[in-house]
């Protein structure tokens, strides 16, 4: 066994040619070893980065529905044109629209503090008439989860069969943003006696 050894390894040294392949073999083995080593490390790189992106992703996500303390403002200013309107002849429609930007909870509370069945009733069938003046709209407070409190205040004139009321209101809002949009999500009427109490 010991003589085919020492005749073969005779032969390959002998035989350049033949030496150079095996060695190049031998070489191709061994790197391919290692590339397989750099693959399963660089395929661990690359879940690790794709377990990174899927974070960020998350974080960019949450990002994404933060609010500008501008944009909830103007927002504001904007939401407050129809969901304050008192005329006879638009407020069911830019009641009906601005309900679109609230949540059913925000709604709810809106309709209890601003806009009562008592209230509307009153305004559509022309017993009173009324208007609201907005003073002042303000960002309060920007919340960790991206949302902002909006603060707006104002007056609001009634004119009744008796005499005209003025009302001071001060209330605050909550301002989210959904994939659809910007929605109000929480009111806080923060002036007593509740509009519409006013007015019996």
């Amino acid at each position: 066994m010991n003589e085919i050894f020492k005749t073969t390894l005779t032969k390959i040294i002998q035989d350049k040619i033949f030496l150079g392949l095996l060695l190049i073999g031998l070489l191709t083995i061994f790197v391919g070893l290692g590339s397989n080593s750099d693959v399963s490390q660089n395929n661990n790189n690359n879940n690790t980065s794709k377990s990174e992106n899927t974070s960020n992703k998350s974080e960019n996500d949450a990002v994404q529905f933060e609010v500008e303390p501008k944009l909830a403002v103007d927002f504001v200013k904007w939401w407050l044109t129809g969901s304050m309107d008192y005329n006879a002849s638009s407020a069911l429609n830019n009641h009906q629209e601005a309900a679109k930007w609230m949540t059913s909870e925000a709604n709810t509370m809106f309709n209890a503090n601003f806009w009562s069945p008592d209230l509307a009733n009153g305004i559509l069938q022309g017993h009173y008439a009324g208007q609201f003046q907005t003073t002042d709209v303000k960002a309060l407070a920007i919340n960790p989860d991206g949302s902002v409190v909006v603060g707006f205040q104002g007056n609001m004139l009634f004119q009744t069969a008796k005499s005209p009321t003025v009302q001071q209101v001060l209330a605050d809002v909550l301002v989210r943003k959904d994939k659809q949009g910007l929605r109000i999500s929480g009111i806080y009427n923060r002036t007593m006696p509740i509009i519409g109490q006013l007015i019996h």
